[in-house]
Formats: C-alpha cells, structure tokens, sequence
C-alpha cells in the first residue's frame, strides 16, 4: 500500500469537505459536481476489494 498516495488522496478529500462545509455556511447547498468530486475522492481512498464497505460509504454520502 502506497502511504503516501492514501495521505494525499485522504488530505484532499478533508479539504474538499472544509470547502463545501465553508459554502453551506453561506447558504449555497451542496451541488451534484461536489457530491461526484467527494465520491471520486473516496474512491481513490477506498481502492479495496471489500465492494460492501465501499458501497456503504458512497450510500452514506449520497
């Protein structure tokens, strides 16, 4: 497992957040394009073999 592309992929998916967060705070409610930015983040993070636990995190955020 390469640490170093997880940290990356997990860093930008925090800052990815804290943006959307920042613009709910202002009243602009999360867009289709930032929910498809978040998924394509955690499908880089959960690039595992487990499909039921990378299912239920992408049910999560939807």
């Amino acid at each position: 497992m390469d640490f170093d592309k997880l940290n990356e992929s997990v860093e930008r998916l925090i800052k990815n957040l804290e943006f959307i967060q920042s613009l709910e705070e202002e009243g602009i409610p999360m867009s289709d394009d930032h929910k498809d930015m978040i998924l394509r983040n955690i499908d880089s993070i959960t690039d595992i073999s487990n499909d039921d636990y990378k299912a239920g995190l992408l049910f999560d955020i939807r």
